[in-house]
């Protein structure tokens, strides 16, 4: 008997590391879009500006 509890308890770990660990992979996908398009904007921005104060 005592084993099938901790086989539960085991499962039981398990399944809140698992639900942990997805809703981290949720946050990380909903935070990183902003991220990468400021990321972009800036790279874009200073690939273009520089440039632009080199001819004038």
């Amino acid at each position: 008997m005592t084993t099938f509890d901790y086989v539960m308890v085991g499962k039981a770990i398990r399944n809140k590391r698992k639900e942990k660990r997805l809703r981290i992979e949720e946050l990380a996908d909903e935070n990183i879009f902003p991220l990468l398009h400021l990321s972009f904007s800036f790279f874009f921005l200073t690939k273009l500006l520089v440039p632009l104060n080199h001819w004038g």
